[in-house]
């Protein structure tokens, strides 16, 4: 909430120096509003759809969890299906607040529930020996339902041919994540210890990297290129803007937002350093 409000207390001093489709009343009705303009949301749209996904998956974990396991998978079905009722109604703007998405946020975070439940994700020589050997049909899986199912922007009520096509390949993505990375903290090499890093800081190099998206156009005109090309090479020019964003989030996150209170406080919602958290919980 706090980024949120920061957002338009910059907009309005910066807006007759940018260039932009909104007036600060239109704004302030979005922010209200909380789903955007139509084919719009703001790169934060994603962490208040986080945060009622799981008080809406603790709710309903409540009161399934002792139930017989055929019954708790029926959440796994209904909150999808909601979330394509309440997105079906409101077809020209985006729904309010992303309901629907924080329905197939708290859909995902039933089916890691359930494959916890069955042993899925356990750390034992047996069934890590299992897990491994499923992680290329996995994969494969991932790519034909990803195929399938097309382009897909949650953030704008995109989710793509199928709704359930969406949700194989969100949860398929998500299993070969975390075979990945029970793969490479097996290996306890260099690049585990930087992805644990990047993991522990994720929330605020989520939050920052996309200020980091405009360096590229500026660089690319400083050398001469003109505008109509570098609108052009927009798109194209995505990974080297992915690229550059985490290499330029990562460090500023560690020495500078980890190292102010206030800052920290505003990205993170608390004051308490993130390694010092990070170390008490992995200690004995």
């Amino acid at each position: 909430m706090i980024l949120y409000v920061l957002m338009m207390a910059l907009f309005v001093p910066l807006r007759p120096y940018i260039d932009t489709y909104l007036t600060p009343d239109q704004l302030l009705f979005w922010f209200l509003y909380g789903g955007g303009p139509p084919q719009s949301a703001t790169h934060l749209w994603f962490l208040p759809v986080l945060f009622f996904g799981l008080v809406l998956f603790a709710a309903l974990e409540r009161f399934a969890y002792s139930l017989w396991p055929p019954l708790r998978f029926t959440f796994i079905v209904l909150l999808p299906y909601g979330a394509e009722v309440i997105t079906s109604l409101f077809t020209s703007v985006l729904v309010p607040w992303h309901a629907n998405a924080v329905m197939v946020a708290a859909a995902f975070a039933f089916i890691g529930s359930e494959l916890r439940r069955l042993w899925l994700l356990r750390d034992t020589p047996v069934q890590a020996s299992r897990t491994i050997a499923v992680l290329p049909l996995v994969v494969t899986l991932l790519l034909l339902t990803s195929t399938m199912n097309g382009f897909t922007d949650l953030a704008v009520d995109n989710l793509g041919a199928n709704i359930w096509l969406y949700m194989a390949s969100g949860a398929l993505g998500s299993l070969s994540v975390l075979i990945g990375a029970y793969l490479l903290s097996s290996a306890r090499s260099r690049v585990c210890n930087l992805l644990t890093v990047f993991g522990c800081h994720s929330q605020v190099i989520y939050e920052f990297h996309p200020l980091t998206f405009y360096f590229v156009p500026l660089f690319l005109a400083v050398i001469g290129f003109s505008a109509e090309s570098i609108l052009s090479s927009y798109t194209s020019t995505w990974p080297f803007r992915l690229i550059l964003a985490v290499a330029i989030s990562l460090p500023m996150t560690i020495y500078v937002v980890e190292r102010h209170p206030v800052l920290r406080f505003v990205f993170r919602g608390t004051t308490t350093p993130r390694f010092a958290r990070f170390s008490e919980s992995t200690g004995p």
